[in-house]
């Protein structure tokens, strides 16, 4: 199953470093033969690596000007959370919850887990580990102690949140749980597409519309 198909997974501009274009730079490349024309600006941008919003900021100029003709639409995409960025340089909560008690060993307060790692990670750690069945408590020590064979060395949440940044996951499951814990959201953002040049053309040398001289009857 896929995932929403008005949202762009193989487009996603935090996934890679872009330059930003100038004017000049982005007219020769309209002028030149290997334009296809009808294109669209996420497609220009994964192909030349340019910065998407500036591509979109110059053919609305352009597009002001008369020069091309396009429709001014948007797309949607991924977004990923502060928390969704930390988990991506850290490790999910679970699993650093896990790690930490696997190399303490025997059972552990909740308390002295809190101290050791802070609020924030075993607030959600043990949720999170909890759900999936990787720590158990002893109802008469109320003390935590990690499940045999739960494997909680594979960071699952990790692995689906690097995907998401690369526009690769295509599960519409992992989606709606990686959005439901708060990770992700979706995110909207310009676009142009259907780029042609009108019948006024474009002056390649500065980007201006070739207007073609006349005289009065």
């Amino acid at each position: 199953m896929s995932p929403n198909p008005e949202i762009m997974t193989a487009f996603n501009p935090d996934s890679r470093s872009t330059t930003q274009v100038s004017k000049e730079d982005f007219v020769a490349y309209l002028a030149a033969d290997s334009y296809k024309n009808g294109t669209d600006t996420t497609e220009i941008s994964a192909e030349k690596n340019w910065d998407h919003q500036s591509i979109v900021g110059l053919v609305k100029s352009l597009q002001g000007n008369g020069a091309i003709d396009c429709e001014q639409t948007s797309y949607t995409s991924w977004k990923l959370l502060p928390e969704a960025e930390q988990i991506l340089s850290l490790g999910s909560t679970e699993c650093r919850l896990c790690a930490y008690m696997e190399k303490t060993g025997g059972e552990v307060s909740r308390e002295a887990l809190t101290e050791a790692l802070g609020a924030e990670v075993t607030g959600s750690g043990f949720k999170n580990a909890m759900k999936s069945q990787w720590i158990v408590q002893n109802k008469e020590s109320k003390l935590f102690s990690l499940v045999a064979g739960a494997k909680h060395s594979v960071d699952t949440v990790k692995e689906e949140l690097t995907q998401v940044s690369a526009g690769t996951l295509k599960d519409a499951k992992k989606y709606a749980d990686l959005k439901k814990r708060k990770l992700i959201k979706v995110r909207r953002t310009p676009r142009s597409r259907g780029i042609g040049e009108t019948k006024q053309g474009i002056d390649s040398k500065n980007g201006d519309t070739n207007h073609e001289s006349g005289t009065e009857q």
